[in-house]
Parts: C-alpha cells; structure tokens; sequence
C-alpha cells in the first residue's frame, strides 16, 4: 500500500523533472475514468507510450479488450472441468486435450482457423 504508493509519487515526480513538463490538462483527474482508481489519479504510462490523446485512448482500449479476452480464456480452461459435451467424455483436460483430439477435429481446426 504505502510503499507502492510512494513509489508511484516518485516516478511522477521524476518524470516531471525530466521532462521539465507537469501534469497536463489530458491527465488530470476529472471523475471516473476507465483505467483509473485509487491510488492513482491519471492513467499509469510511466515510460510515457501514449504522448497523445488518441495513443493513450488507443491503449485503453486495446487493454480493455485484451482483458476481456483473458478472462473468456480462463472460463474456457475452467469450464471443462465443470461440464463436457456428450461425446467429448474422453477428451483430457487442459493441453492433454490436443493428444486426445481425433483426426477430423484437426481437419476441422485447420479449416476453420486456417
């Protein structure tokens, strides 16, 4: 809590003096905005990637979808153990499952991903 707090002020504080530039108006705190909380009051760029509005909107959204799509990863690992389709009892789990898949589950994979 305090130390990662601490060591946040310091990289602003650092960044500011590199760069001789202080907190713009783009990101300043203004209420609720995604990919910002407490601690924190702007977004975390600490090597300063997103210089401009639409890089910093670009990444935000990037990883807004990149994290959705973990988390349907995850469900997709997890589900298997919970529920298997009839005709699919004998498939293994996790990457024991692509030992386990038939030669027209290949086919079918490589036709429809390519």
């Amino acid at each position: 809590g305090l130390a990662t707090a601490a060591m946040v002020a310091g990289v602003a504080a650092s960044r500011s003096r590199v760069t001789g530039v202080r907190r713009t108006e783009r990101n300043a705190y203004k209420g609720p905005m995604v990919g910002v909380c407490l601690p924190l009051t702007e977004k975390f760029d600490p090597l300063d990637l997103g210089n401009t509005d639409a890089k910093m909107d670009r990444y935000t959204a990037v990883e807004i979808k990149h994290g959705r799509i973990s988390m349907i990863a995850v469900m997709g690992y997890i589900f298997p153990e919970i529920f298997r389709f009839p005709g699919c009892e004998d498939f293994k789990n996790g990457l024991g499952a692509l030992g386990s898949i038939p030669l027209e589950g290949w086919i079918q994979l490589v036709a429809l991903i390519g």
